[in-house]
C-alpha cells in the first residue's frame, strides 16, 4: 500500500529512499531457531574522525527479498538539523542505500540486497539537499 490509510489498523513504515526505517522496540521480525530471533549476520562499525566517541553494531537477517536489519548505536548525537544519517551497502564503487535516519534509537531497516555481495556497511551525514549518492561525511565504517 502506497499513501494511503492502511485498513489492517497497523501504521505502515515510513520510507525514504529505497531503504524502510522505523523505530521499535524489537528488532525485525525473523525466522526463529528455538523460540529465539538470531541474525544470520552482524557487523561492527567502527568510528571515523568526524564522530570519534561512536560505535555501532548492524545484524542482518538474509532473506528472498532482501536483508532485514537492526543498528545498535552509541555515542553518536541526533542528526543536526538540515541533515540525516544514511546507511550504505557497498562492493567497489556500487553504493546501495539501506535508507536514512535521524537519531538512533531502535533503528530497523529493510534493504533490498545481501551483505554478502555488498561487504562494506558503513553510515553517513547527509544534507537534505536532494543529492542521491553517498556524502564524504563518513561517520561509521567497516573500512577504515
Amino acid at each position: 500500500m502506497c499513501c494511503g490509510t492502511a485498513t489492517s489498523g497497523r501504521t505502515p513504515p515510513t520510507t525514504w529512499g529505497s531503504g524502510s526505517w522505523s523505530r521499535s522496540a524489537s528488532p525485525p521480525k525473523a525466522p526463529r531457531r528455538g523460540g529465539v530471533a538470531s541474525p544470520g549476520w552482524e557487523v561492527a562499525l567502527e568510528p571515523t574522525d568526524l564522530a570519534p566517541a561512536a560505535s555501532a553494531s548492524v545484524s542482518g537477517w538474509n532473506t528472498d527479498s532482501g536483508t532485514r536489519l537492526a543498528i545498535e548505536a552509541s555515542g553518536l548525537d541526533p542528526a543536526p538539523a538540515g541533515f540525516v544519517y544514511e546507511l550504505w551497502f557497498s562492493a567497489e564503487d556500487q553504493h546501495v542505500s539501506a535508507g536514512t535516519f535521524a537519531a538512533v534509537d531502535d533503528v530497523t531497516a529493510w534493504v533490498g540486497v545481501r551483505r554478502g555481495d555488498f561487504p562494506r556497511v558503513w553510515i553517513t551525514l547527509e544534507a537534505l539537499d536532494g543529492d542521491p549518492g553517498p556524502s564524504r561525511s563518513t561517520v561509521l565504517d567497516t573500512k577504515q
